[in-house]
């Protein structure tokens, strides 16, 4: 879809490509076996709710300069490398009470990714990391599951002033919580247990 301003995809339509459009509904879809499930580009307040887009080759969805979208209760579980990930410059989208295992990443905030809500999601036995953010402000994570990854959340390069709050991060392979050349971040009332490191702060590398 291109250019659109409103309406809902229609059922069993396959991958779905958004280009410039606002106030599409991509909703209870199977979208598996592909390269991307679902993909925004330069797309505002958009809802991608309660999609199964698992077992694809690169990722189940992508979004690309696109702001205050609402991304829910999807399955985005065993891509070859990306349950979600979120592009340059997007901001003030809510991704929560998804499901992103068995991914390399979960869920990626890719450079001047600001202001977006990751909440309530279960992120589990992801092989890099559960849940990434390179070079963002002023995000908040909170209440999410993050187990049995290698590595938990983890802010990195010029990641400052986001909040880390009431998480449960636990079980993973290396750090729960790695911050490396980030600033005026808040971590508070996270549960970290039973990672080899639980909170790793960390110079630039």
């Amino acid at each position: 879809w291109k250019d659109q301003s409103s309406g809902t995809v229609p059922a069993d339509t396959g991958a779905v490509i958004l280009a410039n459009c606002s106030n599409i509904h991509i909703d209870n879809q199977d979208m598996r076996n592909g390269a991307i499930g679902i993909e925004l580009g330069f797309c505002d307040n958009n809802t991608i709710l309660n999609n199964d887009v698992s077992y694809n080759y690169w990722a189940s969805i992508y979004l690309y300069t696109s702001n205050d979208n609402n991304i829910s209760a999807n399955m985005v579980s065993s891509n070859d490398v990306y349950g979600i990930l979120v592009e340059e410059p997007s901001s003030r989208n809510i991704i929560s009470n998804n499901t992103a295992s068995n991914n390399d990443y979960g869920i990626f905030l890719d450079r001047f990714c600001d202001s977006n809500i990751i909440s309530n999601n279960y992120v589990s036995g992801n092989n890099v990391f559960g849940i990434y953010l390179y070079f963002g402000i002023n995000n908040t994570f909170s209440s999410n599951t993050i187990l049995s990854n290698e590595r938990g959340i983890t802010l990195y390069g010029w990641s400052d002033e986001n909040t880390v709050s009431n998480n449960i991060i636990s079980s993973n392979i290396r750090s729960g919580i790695i911050i490396t050349g980030s600033d005026d971040n808040f971590i508070l009332n996270n549960f970290v247990s039973n990672n080899e490191i639980g909170i790793d702060l960390r110079s630039e590398e």
